[in-house]
């Protein structure tokens, strides 16, 4: 798991990338949940947007994390991003677990 905390000068718009790997979700696949721990990062987050991302072994991957090209990290995990508000992708927000269907 690649873990990159982006927190902006002001923020207003930080982030927290999340990258699983094929290992990452077959131990969640066994009910072996990935933890995040956020006080450990060096740079303080303020609400930030979470994006979770899977990405295969990916040498272009590889290379944007050891050049630090965070932009280009960003451009690459997202590439195939699509707003499908018909699966559920925010439209509505957070769903309480207590809301009755």
């Amino acid at each position: 798991m690649i873990i990159v905390p982006m927190a902006s000068a002001n923020h207003k718009n930080d982030r927290l990338v999340i990258i699983l790997d094929k290992t990452n979700v077959e131990r969640m696949k066994g009910a072996d949940p990935a933890q995040i721990i956020c006080k450990e990062f060096p740079i303080g987050l303020v609400n930030p947007s979470i994006m979770v991302c899977y990405e295969e072994d990916s040498p272009k991957l590889n290379q944007l994390i050891n050049s630090g090209d965070i932009e280009g990290l960003l451009e690459f995990v997202n590439r195939g991003f699509k707003f499908r508000p018909d699966l559920g992708d925010s439209d509505r927000g957070p769903k309480s677990l207590y809301e009755q269907n």
